[in-house]
């Protein structure tokens, strides 16, 4: 990867970014000076060339690069033909998030996950709705989507604007429907909203439409799910429970039952376990964790922006789960 930008300092915290994350597996060159960039690009051959200046790139040896991104401070400005546009102004992550996914999509990496094995189902289950929950889940979302395509579904009764994508249509009711009479993948592609490599799937009309889904339904979004493979990582976060929920933690490949470190959400959770051993789901089985998240100051809002979670607990919690 070879970035340009005549900004000495975002250039330099760019490249600091880059390679402070070892496991995005990126070598990366970076310039300030365009006589610079042009030497180098005769000399090396790059996938990716960033491009935080305008440039002539009939200039540059185009031989030797694979694909064209340009950082803009106009996020809607016109993109020139298979040089996306990438907004400047966002932290690094989202920068990366935005130029690797595109490239994977590119490249055919994504849709070449064809082992049914390597499309992981996640859900998120907690007995008690909270903001500190949907912190959590945003966070562990965010950060699975620096190594792989993610789709978030939202399966919450009672929606609220969320980080880091806010949405409040009505998608997932309409999906339900589409479900239940003629379901259709391409018909679930449509009702997405993206962030970066997170695509997410929420918005009821009523919270009772949750409750009309069937375990038959499930089994029919699961297995299309993982047949068609669009998606490398899936996380359902479960706000509320019924006949399907279950059938949902059953097929799973991960559960993580998600609780405050508290007297009383330990006590729910407790009967949580009780019924789901008596609806044949083993709770002591390998494959469903157990994460307890501590009430913070930084809980009692929901943060405002991205940059805001990143620095949150929640951020930090989700982090420290994804090393275990």
């Amino acid at each position: 990867m070879a970035l340009y930008n005549s900004d000495l300092l975002y250039t330099t915290r760019f490249m600091e970014y880059v390679n402070k994350k070892k496991e995005l597996n990126i070598r990366i060159s970076a310039f300030t000076k365009e006589e610079s960039l042009k030497e180098y690009l005769h000399n090396n051959s790059v996938d990716i060339l960033v491009l935080g200046d305008e440039i002539l790139t009939e200039e540059l040896s185009h031989h030797n690069i694979k694909y064209i991104y340009r950082l803009s401070d106009n996020p809607q400005k016109e993109a020139v033909m298979d040089q996306p546009q990438i907004f400047k102004y966002q932290s690094a992550m989202m920068v990366m998030k935005e130029i690797l996914s595109d490239y994977m999509e590119k490249e055919g990496k994504v849709k070449a996950v064809s082992n049914l094995s390597q499309v992981r189902i996640t859900s998120i289950f907690t007995p008690i709705s909270g903001a500190e929950k949907l912190n959590f889940v945003w966070a562990l979302s965010s950060l699975m989507t620096q190594h792989s395509k993610v789709l978030l579904v939202i399966l919450e009764p009672f929606p609220v604007v969320m980080l880091p994508h806010s949405t409040n249509n009505q998608g997932l009711t309409e999906f339900i429907y589409y479900l239940k009479e003629n379901f259709n993948i391409e018909k679930m592609r449509s009702l997405l909203t993206q962030s970066g490599s997170l695509y997410i799937l929420s918005g009821v009309i009523h919270g009772a439409d949750l409750l009309s889904l069937s375990r038959e339904d499930i089994q029919k979004w699961l297995e299309e799910l993982r047949k068609t493979a669009d998606y490398q990582n899936v996380i359902f976060y479960l706000g509320c429970y019924s006949e399907a929920i279950i059938e949902l933690i059953n097929l799973s490949d991960r559960v993580l039952a998600v609780s405050l470190s508290n007297t009383f959400e330990t006590a729910v959770l407790k009967e949580w376990e009780k019924q789901m051993n008596r609806s044949g789901v083993d709770t002591a089985q390998e494959r469903i964790r157990y994460v307890r998240l501590q009430r913070q100051s930084d809980f009692e809002a929901m943060p405002n922006t991205l940059q805001e979670l990143m620095n949150s607990s929640s951020w930090t919690e989700a982090e420290q789960y994804l090393n275990l």
